[in-house]
């Protein structure tokens, strides 16, 4: 068991600012804020339905292809900040399968590139909240999901002008699958890794946080992104709660 005897010499300065917010973000609160549908399917808003109320509804028009749904031009443009962010948002569909699997969940172009990920299969009926990291640690492919691994050149070269962002809406061969969206953010700048309870502040809780997260080998321990937890995430967490967040 890791103990708070490890700070011994090490200055964690209190530091209760709260963090600014950041990046593009649509609730659906009142209307489809410019996102629309791509190919097999209708899109309106739902004002009934979301994660809580108010989200975009596509449904299927069954004539073969996958729909799902494309972000307006803010989100479009220069999201090189966002590089080592989290892309998230919440999806239900009433119809889940492995079909059309060869279809991206997420795909971003720019930079004369185009990045494309797939996520695990939604389970239907209830709300999915996605969460994918602007960075090599998800598994971007280049062209298709069968295309080579993206390296991190290459993914910063398509958030260096983002012309295109698109968010897979449909997951089975059926002709009625209806699908909604809610809660896209897309950030402007990384993750505050010191925040490690994701309160929106940076004090001292934090630490008992990244303890917790230690002791459970959460990925929130993960302070240096070497892709382990290990003690020396400590001292990084430190060096990283010091320096602040944007």
């Amino acid at each position: 068991m890791i103990r708070t005897r490890l700070s011994r010499g090490i200055a964690i300065v209190p530091s209760l600012c709260a963090l600014a917010a950041a990046g593009q973000t649509t609730t659906f609160d009142n209307d489809l804020e410019g996102w629309t549908v791509y190919a097999d399917g209708a899109i309106v808003y739902d004002a009934a339905v979301g994660n809580p109320a108010g989200s975009a509804r596509a449904s299927d028009f069954g004539s073969g292809s996958y729909f799902g749904f494309q972000a307006p031009a803010s989100y479009l443009g220069d999201k090189s900040a966002s590089y080592g962010g989290t892309l998230t948002f919440d999806i239900m569909t009433n119809n889940a399968t492995t079909a059309g699997a060869t279809q991206p969940d997420v795909l971003i172009q720019g930079g004369g590139l185009e990045i494309n990920l797939d996520l695990p299969v939604p389970t239907a009926d209830v709300w999915n909240q996605r969460e994918v990291a602007l960075d090599t640690s998800s598994d971007w492919r280049l062209n298709s999901l069968g295309g080579a691994a993206a390296t991190e050149e290459q993914i910063q070269t398509v958030l260096s002008n983002v012309t295109l962002l698109r968010i897979r809406g449909e997951f089975s061969t059926m002709t009625s699958d209806v699908t909604h969206l809610d809660n896209v953010s897309f950030p402007d700048t990384p993750d505050c890794l010191a925040d490690v309870n994701n309160d929106g502040m940076l004090s001292p809780t934090d630490f008992t946080a990244w303890v917790g997260a230690f002791n459970s080998n959460a990925p929130e321990c993960d302070q240096n992104n070497d892709g382990m937890c290990t003690p020396t995430d400590f001292t990084a967490w430190v060096g990283n709660y010091n320096a602040g967040c944007p």
